[in-house]
């Protein structure tokens, strides 16, 4: 009996354990094709990927040009230091206020100017009529 019995146990447990290998199969052939489909998104996360490296260099490309402009255009301490040479409306009113000075003195100048030319040349006159009445004879 105890061979029938060890034998109906066996069988029983092979049964079991050939369901259990058929279901490991079965979970093995699961694997099979989620390794399958993981390879599939590996490979368009690798084209993904390229894409990435190619957007990367034009930022590169675009940050050079930028560089480049940097170079070129004027920052905002360049302004400021322009700035700082530049006239104010205070320097400019000043030096209008100087100009208007000095075109003022040269207008006065060339009006004394005048009339000294024309004092002298009156002068001259009389010194030429006396000297006619004298009988002197001028030398220039």
């Amino acid at each position: 009996m105890d061979n029938d019995f060890n034998k109906e146990l066996i069988e029983y447990l092979d049964k079991k354990f050939t369901g259990i290998d058929e279901r490991f199969d079965e979970v093995d052939k699961k694997f099979v094709g989620i390794d399958e489909r993981f390879d599939e998104v590996d490979k368009k996360f690798t084209g993904i990927d390229e894409r990435f490296d190619e957007v990367d260099k034009k930022f590169v490309e675009v940050d050079n040009k930028f560089d480049r402009l940097f170079d070129v255009f004027a920052t905002k301490d360049d302004f400021q230091e322009i700035r700082k040479e530049m006239m104010t409306q205070n320097d400019k009113h000043q030096l209008l206020m100087s100009t208007d000075n000095y075109a003022r003195k040269a207008d006065t100048f060339f009006q004394e100017l005048v009339a000294l030319s024309n004092q002298t040349r009156r002068h001259e006159k009389w010194i030429q009529m006396l000297a006619e009445k004298l009988n002197v004879k001028l030398e220039y």
